[in-house]
């Protein structure tokens, strides 16, 4: 029987905080803006863009928080994306991500990742709610037309979509969350990462 599984893009598919780092940081820097540290950085991603504004602006309002945002995607595109690289282990399988859809595709791009090999791209411009929400796993059952059957990625947000769609979901140790702070969200089970995933699955499959 047909399995849809649900990936995350960044730091579940492809490493890629060090684009995403250099392209906030440089948008802070056009803005006239304090930059900020990697560490800091790092612990707010997987959040929704609109949250990871207001943490990192030091007066945020919708104009500021719409231009730095628009800057992050536009240097991400045209300059750090070549800083992702791929986690091995990628399928043909529908990606979900905060991100936007052009974003989405250069991170694709800069990792060497063939769009082709993937089924289904779903960006937070295709629906009214990204991650934590379910929006984006919910939508990938429609547009495939088979509920979705589990939702991986490296981060809490991942895992409360999931729940939300009451979809299993699996959190992998390949981004920013450790074991313990991704086990007090309940996944359903934890890998390393998602080269572990064929095993497992094969595994609930006998």
């Amino acid at each position: 029987m047909k399995k849809l599984i649900c990936f995350d893009l960044d730091n579940t598919l492809v490493y890629s905080d060090k684009a995403h780092v250099l392209a906030y940081n440089n948008a802070l820097e056009k803005l006239g803006m304090r930059k900020k540290t990697k560490e800091f950085l790092k612990k707010l991603f997987g959040r929704p863009h609109i949250e990871i504004a207001k943490l990192v602006l030091p007066k945020y309002n919708e104009e500021i928080s719409n231009k730095f945002l628009l800057e992050h995607d536009k240097i991400l595109i045209n300059q750090t994306a070549k800083y992702v690289k791929a986690i091995p282990g990628v399928k043909k399988t529908p990606i979900l991500s905060n991100c936007n859809k052009n974003t989405m595709k250069a991170i694709m791009g800069g990792a060497g990742l063939n769009q082709k090999l993937f089924k289904i791209l779903i960006g937070n411009d295709d629906v009214k709610h990204s991650k934590p929400f379910p929006d984006e796993v919910l939508k990938a059952g429609k547009l495939d037309k088979h509920k979705p059957e589990f939702m991986v990625g490296d981060s809490i947000y991942d895992v409360i979509a999931g729940r939300k769609a009451k979809v299993k979901t699996i959190a992998v140790l390949t981004g920013n969350y450790p074991r313990n702070t991704l086990k007090k969200y309940h996944p359903t089970y934890v890998l390393n990462s998602i080269n572990y995933l064929p095993k497992l699955l094969k595994k609930l499959s006998k």
